[in-house]
């Protein structure tokens, strides 16, 4: 994959994994086709979160991600819509080329991106300083458009922030984007720290976390009215 052996041209692999899915006969299975895009989606991500460690803040790594969703998201439609074809002429007794699967289970493009949401948020947490990952992170999570999937990831991501004492702008900025962007409750974070114990020695650094995190909910608050 580009992202991982040329840093600076995910393009290039974009249009040779294109090529390749366009090389598959049109009338092949089109069960086969939506497993082939699950499987390229998942192979590819593992290698894009490996080039983001050897790199980090390789934006040209997670580009090359998103291009990949999109990419896959066209290819798994023309599967869909090979496969209703088949089902059409099923329906009315035609004889099928192909035998369908009915274990096979067919998810829409928010569907592919959220099964890389958990992977890429962990992704994130052990690489907290890494902004090219929360970028990605923010734009699966816009993709899903699931404010209860947003609330949890957000909620989450405080909470291992306020737990360890992480003031890192990367991850904040996250926080207040995804505040503002998905309207999430705000008043529901700002009462997450109440419940943050802290050792003595560590008070002062404990409240200067949460002073930072106060005046990034205040600007996300901001924005949100705005």
């Amino acid at each position: 994959m580009g992202a991982s052996s040329e840093k600076g041209e995910p393009g290039r692999s974009i249009l040779n994994i294109q090529s390749v899915l366009l090389e598959i006969p049109q009338m092949q299975s089109s069960v086969d086709d939506v497993m082939i895009s699950e499987k390229l989606l998942q192979r590819e991500f593992a290698v894009g979160l490996k080039a983001g460690e050897q790199h980090p803040m390789n934006y040209y790594a997670f580009s090359y991600l998103r291009q990949l969703l999109a990419l896959l998201s066209r290819f798994r439609d023309r599967g869909l819509d090979l496969l209703n074809s088949e089902m059409t002429r099923q329906k009315h007794g035609d004889i099928l080329t192909t035998p369908l699967n009915s274990d096979i289970q067919l998810h829409s493009f928010q569907d592919m991106a959220s099964v890389l949401l958990e992977g890429m948020h962990r992704w994130c947490l052990d690489h907290p300083p890494d902004i090219s990952g929360w970028t990605f992170l923010l734009y699966l999570l816009e993709v899903v458009d699931d404010a209860p999937l947003q609330t949890v990831m957000v909620e989450k991501t405080i909470k291992y922030a306020l737990d360890v004492g992480w003031e890192g702008e990367a991850l904040w900025v996250f926080v207040a984007l995804a505040i503002s962007n998905f309207r999430l409750d705000l008043e529901a974070f700002s009462r997450m720290d109440h419940g943050i114990t802290r050792r003595d020695n560590e008070a002062g650094h404990a409240t200067q976390i949460r002073r930072h995190w106060a005046d990034l909910a205040a600007q996300a608050k901001a924005h949100f009215k705005g």
